[in-house]
């Protein structure tokens, strides 16, 4: 976990008193703002008094004010800040909107009836929440700051995800990492979105989650030294040729990006250079480039590792310059060189520039900063279009972790993790080898199919067994997962007759 969310153990009671110390100290808010949000925290106190989460601890204090407390650290405005306080109030309270309405005005009251439209969203049943998730682009479009309320929420709710069952633990789980991180990247919101998705990655694939760990232990021994090395030398050569005392620090890959590269270079973690990389924070885009030739000079750098996204940024705004050099002791190490803004921005995203209007700026950093709104333009058109395609949009949130994976449903509601390009029959034995091994056909969504048809993310299927069904060869052509052509062969093998032998 990142150290700025790490204020408090996220299974601890923040008292009214620490909280508002807290913001009163970092002196962005007016006398205004801090009368407002102490009205908020004992209004919060009254309606939510007796509750306790699983855990026993006070509902209130031990998750209201953390999420409060992480829109503040996300640098947000008193209204946000009061709304992620009070944002369960409609839902687990007897206070009303008209109440939350006549004591903080509509602004407020808005920004939480727009997250308590989203508490029911669950990606599994789009069918039947259709209306939810309308409200939920609906809500998005009009005001961002509803989407960045609930990241928060998710968050707190991921890190005290051990107080839940295990089949809710891993619904919650799949559906922040499908619906909730995408959200957060497409807000360019990285600390979000690396968070959700490592808190998230353990209950989703645990086996996976523990080998990256073992993995980026070992690496960590033998790279934090490399690292440590060309760390101590940046800094004497920008003390000799810059004027100020720029900000070097380790950025440490998440463990969820650390699986995604693995799976790219085939679990060979020495393919991986940026386990460790060293970020160089400037005061100006000038700079960066002085700095990357200094840094060039001093080491061989890799060339085709070299990404300039200063003069090209990311889609979602990122700038960086990005180098790998050879350290001199048969290692590499990635530099990452940026400004103080650039780094808030891929930090923080839109988040940082809620307030920020369009003018007639031709900045380049102002100008990447307005294409982070781009896409809720997209979300006002889509849900205007009659034909609107729920499940198009879901689909098109999935990350790339997803992209080599597709979850599929039971009419019971079980999802199946499968391979992406996976049959009706891999479906049926990854319910049952038995299953499968009589499965003639199934429905999916309704549909009769053969039992050679691929499955597509979010599918219904029902098996279609009879008794009398053996299994062929032929059905070796049909399945992708290691499961079913495991017991594929085993069965065809034991029913296989033995090829008689001569005698001598």
């Amino acid at each position: 976990m990142s150290e700025i969310f790490q204020t408090f153990n996220p299974n601890s009671e923040i008292s009214l008193k620490k909280f508002k110390e807290i913001l009163k100290n970092s002196e962005r808010f007016t006398e205004a703002d801090l009368a407002l949000i102490n009205q908020a925290l004992e209004f919060g106190k009254k309606y939510h008094q007796g509750q306790k989460r699983l855990s026993g601890k006070d509902y209130f204090k031990c998750h209201c004010l953390h999420v409060g407390l992480y829109l503040h650290v996300l640098q947000l405005d008193a209204a946000i800040i009061v709304a992620g306080i009070l944002h369960d109030s409609l839902e687990d309270t007897e206070a009303t909107l008209k109440i939350i309405e006549d004591q903080f005005g509509s602004e407020i009251a808005f920004l939480i009836d727009g997250v308590s439209n989203l508490s029911d969203i669950k990606y599994r049943y789009y069918k039947q929440k259709i209306s939810s998730l309308r409200k939920f682009f609906v809500a998005v479009s009009k005001d961002v700051r509803v989407i960045i309320i609930k990241l928060c929420d998710r968050l707190h709710n991921l890190q005290t995800l051990e107080y839940l069952e295990a089949d809710k633990q891993k619904r919650i789980a799949e559906e922040s990492m499908l619906i909730h991180a995408q959200l957060a990247e497409r807000l360019n919101i990285s600390q979000l979105h690396k968070q959700i998705n490592d808190l998230a990655f353990p209950y989703v694939f645990k086996k996976d989650y523990q080998r990256v760990k073992a993995l980026q232990k070992q690496t960590l021994k033998n790279v934090d030294k490399v690292i440590e090395k060309v760390y101590r030398k940046c800094l004497i050569i920008l003390d000799k040729n810059l004027d100020y005392k720029p900000s070097i620090d380790r950025r440490l890959k998440s463990t969820y990006s650390l699986y995604k590269k693995l799976l790219k270079e085939d679990w060979n973690i020495k393919a991986i250079y940026d386990v460790i990389a060293l970020r160089i924070i400037l005061k100006d885009p000038a700079d960066c480039y002085k700095v990357l030739g200094l840094i060039h000079n001093q080491w061989q750098p890799i060339n085709q590792r070299f990404k300039d996204y200063i003069a090209s940024p990311k889609s979602n705004g990122y700038a960086s310059l990005h180098t790998t050099i050879f350290t001199g002791d048969g290692s590499v190490a990635e530099i990452q060189i940026k400004t103080a803004e650039m780094h808030q921005l891929a930090e923080y995203g839109l988040a940082r520039h809620l307030q920020y209007k369009k003018d007639t700026s031709r900045d380049p950093l102002e100008m990447r900063k307005k294409t982070t709104f781009d896409w809720l333009d997209q979300l006002k058109l889509m849900h205007a279009q009659e034909k609107f395609d729920v499940k198009d949009y879901i689909n098109d949130l999935r990350s790339d972790f997803f992209n080599d994976r597709i979850f599929v449903k039971t009419p019971k509601g079980d999802v199946i993790d499968l391979i992406q390009g996976a049959t009706i029959l891999d479906f049926a034995f990854a319910i049952h080898t038995d299953i499968g091994l009589i499965a003639k056909g199934g429905y999916i969504n309704g549909s009769y199919k053969a039992l050679k048809t691929p499955l597509n993310n979010l599918d219904i299927v029902e098996i279609v067994t009879d008794k009398k069904i053996k299994p062929q060869n032929k059905w070796l052509t049909w399945v992708k997962t290691p499961l079913a052509i495991r017991s594929l062969k085993s069965c065809l093998g034991k029913n296989q007759k033995p090829n008689p032998t001569k005698s001598r």
